[in-house]
């Protein structure tokens, strides 16, 4: 199939459909943004509605609603809708409900976390005897403390990392495979055979790849892989100097660094550092811009691990927030966006001449788009842009509707 006929039979995929996909009834009232999922294909809206009639809460998927409960929160979804997970609390109790399952109830529970395929829900959980892990509605074994999951790209195993006892124990799925005096920011590798976290052992540091110690240093940041996929980088600091790590190479010094981007031929391509309150980004060895606080790590939509500052698809550049005098902007390169309240995730085109984000000023919500903002709007989540470029399809609620929108982007030049 060549290029053009697979782009052309994208382009008339109904994801770049507009359509409406709900209309709150009137007598119910809708939960909230925090409360509100769509599925990337344009198809699902979920949204938290409370019936005046009864009193009750459930979740509705476009125009028809799910079981009621006292109170519902949080729904999440995988990326195309194929499984719904969210928090009820109903008569004092706590549970998830996961598709058509309706997991045992705890003291407390937390965010649920669905992998990419649907088939994994996982999330933290409050019991008696301490926290727990639940995997697919079977809770693990307690701990002080349990962290957030995350999923395998490719079994979809379920890692994490604990505190008990002033321990930090490494969990892949039911197995403890390390125990350290503290363990951190878990990430697999994106082919899914080799897991990488940070740790500590007395008062050294250091990043753990598979059963194998890195170099130890005073302090380091969670592991990330660089664009190959496998090269593990991070930042370090020892002797009151920062450093980036690539691989076994150590890029610097700088002053306290903590998000950088490293680009395809495994240089340092970006830098944010600097003392709290005056944060510095450097790119391709000039200062561009400082901001009193930096985005260095996220959640996105669908509850992913998104590490910032974002590179572009073709690696030449990336994208990050800013925050300067209460205002949040987005800076592309060596571009900044206009300032807005409060700015999401930005997301690159294919070809990495877009980015996309939304903002909100006051309680209105935007998506901008090359410096254009279209909206207003009361909510909007999973951007997305067409393979060419030239469309940028997003869920959105407009007052007491739910929408799959698709903007028509002209051409850039």
């Amino acid at each position: 199939m060549s290029l053009f006929l697979l782009l052309a039979l994208c382009l008339q995929d109904d994801v770049w459909v507009e359509r409406k996909l709900a209309t709150v009834p009137i007598d119910v009232s809708v939960r909230g943004a925090l409360w509100t999922a769509f599925s990337v294909d344009g198809r699902k809206a979920f949204w938290a509605g409370r019936s005046e009639k009864t009193g009750k809460a459930c979740i509705w998927t476009n125009q028809t609603p799910g079981p009621e409960f006292g109170n519902v929160e949080r729904p999440t979804c995988n990326p195309d809708g194929s499984m719904l997970a969210y928090l009820v609390h109903d008569a004092r109790k706590r549970f998830v409900v996961a598709g058509d399952r309706r997991d045992p109830p705890f003291e407390n529970v937390t965010q649920p976390f669905v992998s990419p395929d649907g088939t994994v829900v996982a999330y933290r959980a409050h019991t008696a005897d301490g926290e727990v892990m639940v995997i697919n509605g079977k809770a693990g074994r307690p701990y002080d403390k349990v962290h957030s999951p995350i999923f395998n790209p490719r079994t979809n195993e379920v890692a994490y990392v604990t505190d008990l006892k002033h321990k930090g124990t490494v969990v892949i799925g039911e197995r403890e495979i390390a125990v350290h005096d503290e363990a951190f920011w878990p990430r697999w590798r994106p082919d899914g055979n080799l897991l990488a976290y940070g740790a500590m052992d007395g008062k050294e540091r250091f990043v753990v790849a598979g059963d194998k110690r890195l170099k130890s240093y005073e302090t380091v940041s969670g592991p990330k892989f660089a664009p190959d996929g496998v090269t593990i980088t991070y930042s370090a600091s020892t002797g009151g100097k920062s450093y980036i790590v690539v691989g076994e190479r150590e890029h610097g010094p700088y002053e306290n660094a903590f998000a950088y981007v490293v680009d395809r031929g495994l240089n340092v391509a970006a830098v944010a550092s600097g003392k709290k309150g005056e944060n510095n980004i450097e790119w391709k060895g000039k200062k561009v811009a400082t901001f009193d606080g930096i985005y260095s790590i996220s959640h996105d939509n669908h509850m992913r691990v998104t590490f910032e500052p974002l590179i572009a698809p073709d690696g030449a550049t990336f994208a990050f927030r800013g925050e300067r005098r209460g205002k949040w902007h987005v800076i592309v390169g060596d571009r900044e966006s206009e300032p807005f309240d409060q700015i999401g995730l930005p997301v690159f085109s294919a070809d990495s001449r877009r980015v996309a984000f939304v903002a909100a000023r006051g309680s209105e919500a935007y998506v901008v788009v090359d410096d254009v903002p279209f909206g207003p709007f009361t909510f909007v989540a999973s951007l997305r842009f067409s393979p060419d470029g030239r469309k940028l399809a997003f869920g959105a609620q407009i007052r007491s509707e739910f929408w799959w929108k698709v903007v028509d982007l002209p051409e850039k030049r």
